[in-house]
């Protein structure tokens, strides 16, 4: 039997999923978050030019080639 993986939430055990993904928006443009939090999240501000917004998006990729 494989180990599982699992998580607390609302009060309930759950399996993990590695694969879950979480989209989330916010009228907020400068969210204050838990740094524990923010440091796994991809955060994309919507309200830059479509040049900015792309530049964005190319810095992510890079990140994630490197």
């Amino acid at each position: 039997m494989h180990g599982r993986v699992l998580i607390n939430f609302g009060g309930q055990t759950l399996d993990y999923d590695p694969n879950f993904k979480l989209y989330l928006s916010m009228r907020d443009p400068n969210p204050h978050l838990l740094p524990e939090v923010f440091m796994n999240l991809t955060v994309i501000n919507f309200t830059v030019t479509q040049e900015g917004l792309a530049e964005q998006l190319l810095v992510d990729i890079v990140r994630l080639e490197n």
